[in-house]
């Protein structure tokens, strides 16, 4: 039985902590409007919109990273998953961009589409890490983790509640932060195993 070495790599650590300090970021925002009313929209800059769209593109980091060491490995479900979650925080940060220059466009359907891009690209993208075996440790379910919350919380939240919803806007900061955790301190193998077989 042979051992293959584990490393830690370098380009793991950088993109999983510009995605902590993205997802740390949007946490932050969250959690210091936790109380506050929401009133309607208003024309003129609005920081709050700038500071998350910084923090959703250091959040993309960690995609890049997952996708470029392939890390939920080869073929057609990783690259569908990456690219589809790509372009979801793109949208999303145009959104927000967009919001930043003019606060009266923060109810903009764009950020809903840009939301459910993201979380379907990191469900494929999450399920493709699991299917794969290249990323070891209780780490590798936090992808589908990223992509289940919008899902399962903040659309339904937001959808009820007809208005952002902070509490929620947090917990989908904390998943981000695991996720960045994760991929940072995940050791990968230097050398495939030969094709059809995986790792327990």
């Amino acid at each position: 039985m042979t051992t293959r070495a584990q490393t830690p790599r370098t380009t793991h650590r950088s993109a999983g902590g510009l995605c902590m300090v993205g997802a740390a970021l949007l946490t932050v925002l969250a959690v210091t409007e936790i109380g506050s009313a929401v009133g309607p929209p208003v024309p003129g800059i609005d920081p709050w919109m700038g500071l998350a769209a910084l923090g959703i593109v250091l959040t993309g980091a960690g995609v890049l990273e997952t996708a470029r060491a392939r890390l939920a490995g080869p073929g057609p479900l990783a690259t569908t998953g990456a690219v589809v979650a790509l372009l979801g925080t793109l949208v999303f940060v145009v959104a927000h961009v967009l919001a930043f220059l003019d606060g009266s466009r923060s109810d903009s359907p764009i950020f809903p589409v840009g939301q459910v891009l993201q979380a379907v690209g990191m469900v494929v993208l999450g399920i493709a890490v699991l299917w794969g075996h290249r990323w070891t440790g209780p780490g590798r379910v936090t992808p589908l983790v990223c992509g289940l919350y919008p899902v399962l919380v903040l659309i339904p939240v937001f959808a009820v509640s007809g208005a952002p919803n902070f509490v929620a806007i947090a917990g989908y900061g904390l998943t981000w932060l695991a996720f960045g955790a994760a991929l940072a301190s995940t050791r990968t193998d230097e050398t495939p195993l030969p094709e059809g077989i995986h790792r327990s």
